[in-house]
C-alpha cells in the first residue's frame, strides 16, 4: 500500500509519499516494528483469561463396540472373483447401453431419410402437377418411347447373346 500510494495514477493511487519518505517508512518498520512485533502485541492485545473446568469420568466405562467374527468372511481370491465378476457385469451393461444407442441413432437416421424422401417425392409430385398439360403430353410420349427402345435393344442383346452361346455349347470339329 506504501508503494501504491508513492506513485500518481488516479483513480487507483495518488502521490502521498515522495521517494524519501517512503525510504524513511521502510527503514523504519524494518528498524524497530518488525523487530518488537511480539512486544506491540503482547502489550496491545486485551489479556483473556481463560477458565477451565475438569471433571473425572471414572464412572464412565465404554464397551467397545462388537466385532463381526471372521467366520464369514471371504478369501482375498473370493473377493478378487467378485469384483471380477462385478466389472464384467458393468462392461456387459456398458456395452448393452452403448449398443441400444446405437440402435436408437440407426432408427433416427432411418426416419429421417424416409422423411427427406418422402418430402422429395412430394416436391417431385408437386412439380408435375404444376406443369403444363401440353409439356406433360410431350413428357409422357418419351418416356414411352424411351421404354420401347429399351424392349427393342433388350431384345437385340438377347438374340445375340443367344446366339454365342449356341455357338459356344456346339462341339468343335477337329
Amino acid at each position: 500500500m506504501l508503494i501504491q500510494h508513492s506513485v500518481h495514477r488516479p483513480p487507483r493511487s495518488v502521490e502521498i509519499f515522495n521517494l524519501e519518505d517512503y525510504r524513511k517508512i521502510s527503514e523504519y518498520f524494518f528498524n524497530t516494528f518488525f523487530q518488537n512485533y511480539k512486544l506491540y502485541q503482547y502489550s496491545f492485545t486485551k489479556q483473556q483469561v481463560a477458565n477451565i473446568a475438569t471433571i473425572t469420568c471414572d464412572h464412565l466405562i465404554l464397551e467397545p463396540f462388537p466385532c463381526k467374527s471372521l467366520s464369514g468372511t471371504i478369501s482375498n481370491e473370493e473377493w478378487q472373483q467378485n469384483k471380477k465378476k462385478e466389472m464384467e457385469a458393468k462392461q456387459l451393461e456398458e456395452a448393452k447401453r452403448v449398443e441400444e444407442q446405437q440402435k436408437l441413432e440407426r432408427e433416427e437416421a432411418e426416419r429421417e431419410r424416409k422423411r427427406k424422401e418422402e418430402e422429395e417425392e412430394a416436391k417431385a409430385k408437386a412439380i408435375i402437377a404444376n406443369l403444363h398439360p401440353q409439356i406433360r403430353q410431350k413428357l409422357e410420349s418419351l418416356k414411352e418411347s424411351l421404354e420401347q427402345y429399351t424392349v427393342e435393344k433388350f431384345g437385340d442383346v438377347q438374340k445375340t447373346v443367344q446366339t454365342m452361346m449356341d455357338e459356344l455349347s456346339k462341339p468343335k470339329k477337329k
